[in-house]
């Protein structure tokens, strides 16, 4: 990321490289309270410093970089389009980003990616809108163009670019971005430019604490990544039988810098059943998916509530309102359908309310907790800290 106002503060090591050219594209601070996206950030995850252009034309141009010693490179970069105190002006598609890739320090310059505004003009996002603007290096002068969709505030705005497959084996590759911005009510941010070298093939993905639960506003889907690197995105996909899968959703990563990152993401219209799985996406378009976690939205007057859910410290409460009185089997399940707990628990009429203590032998992990008696029955997916 940009950390100074110097044309060589770029992203750190090992992926980081330096731009040449004036300062004066460099900002800092946020956007205004009168600004569309409001008091937001130029830097993007805590960096001090964006690059920018507003009402002028901005090229800056990047060092030879190598390649040598790789088996795949991609450019990234966070982008976001801001109108400056203003609440008709955006971005539109005679303003744009382009980027162009030379494989031979500058003598050739292939036009890859363009970013524009929407044709409606006044489109504005941040760098949290779900849009990716993406692309292959093919090595011709015809770039691919990625429009915003709409005017006005773009929650899938093109926040993200990524150009992949960059010529590898090579010391000179090198980078130029131009940013086009029409009026001084407009302004282009782009800050954590990197360049993602592979050396060997990336840690493979390591999914834990992936968790489903019902909560007041949907289905809180939960997962970690313990080993994040070379990530494009997650999708969060749901079906209905446990077979076929549809995308709900994309969560960018984090940090792509081979530590523990943790992710939350909330289906609003979970089906009565629904299953779930995370899907991680490389830059190399090489996929892998976690377990699969059925979840049960299904509401009842007699349903058990459980919570928490992950369960902390081995205890778990069971809460229900208007049932039946008489005797309930309690029953856990782990992912092989075996049995690791049971216990027959005996509840008046009306609201109940009941902690359990799981035992030692009940490990960390995904679970299913079954409730029932002659004329209730409910099952839920328990997760075990």
């Amino acid at each position: 990321m940009f950390e100074t106002t110097g044309p060589v503060a770029f992203s750190p090591a090992p992926n980081g490289f330096a731009f040449t050219g004036s300062t004066a594209g460099f900002i800092t601070g946020s956007t205004s309270a009168g600004s569309r996206p409001a008091s937001t950030a130029y830097g993007f995850g805590g960096s001090a410093t964006a690059y920018n252009a507003s009402n002028n034309t901005r090229v800056i141009t990047s060092g030879d970089l190598s390649t040598v010693g790789v088996n795949f490179a991609a450019l990234t970069f966070k982008l976001m389009a801001v109108s400056l105190g203003s609440t008709t002006n955006g971005m539109e598609n005679t303003d744009f980003v382009r980027v162009e890739i030379s494989p031979n320090g500058g003598t050739n310059w292939y036009s890859t990616l363009q970013i524009t505004g929407a044709a409606a003009g006044s489109s504005w996002w941040d760098y949290s809108a779900t849009g990716i603007a993406q692309t292959n290096y093919d090595g011709n002068a015809t770039p691919v163009t990625v429009a915003a969709a709409n005017g006005g505030q773009n929650l899938a705005g093109p926040s993200t670019v990524i150009i992949r497959g960059l010529p590898i084996g090579i010391t000179n590759l090198r980078v130029r971005i131009t940013l086009e911005c029409s009026n001084n009510n407009e302004r282009w941010a782009m800050d954590a430019i990197l360049l993602l070298r592979t050396n060997n093939a990336p840690l493979p993905v390591n999914f834990a604490n992936v968790s489903a639960k019902q909560t007041n506003g949907g289905v809180l889907v939960s997962f970690s990544n313990l080993t994040e690197s070379d990530l494009n995105y997650y999708e969060i996909e749901r079906s209905t039988d446990g077979r076929n899968f549809t995308s709900i959703g994309k969560v960018q990563p984090k940090g792509n810098d081979y530590g523990k990152w943790d992710y939350s993401f909330t289906d609003v219209a979970p089906a009565n059943k629904s299953y779930y799985r995370i899907k991680s996406v490389e830059f190399s378009n090489t996929t892998k998916f976690s377990v699969i976690l059925k979840v049960s939205s299904e509401r009842t007057a007699n349903a058990f509530v459980v919570y928490p859910n992950p369960v902390q410290n081995k205890v778990v409460t069971l809460q229900a309102n208007n049932i039946a009185a008489g005797a309930y089997s309690v029953t856990i399940l782990n992912s092989n359908g075996q049995q690791v707990f049971a216990k027959t628990m005996n509840f008046q009429a009306g609201s109940v309310s009941q902690s359990i203590e799981l035992p030692a032998s009940v490990k960390p992990g995904m679970y299913m907790l079954r409730i029932e008696n002659a004329g209730t029955r409910s099952v839920t997916s328990l997760f075990v800290q």
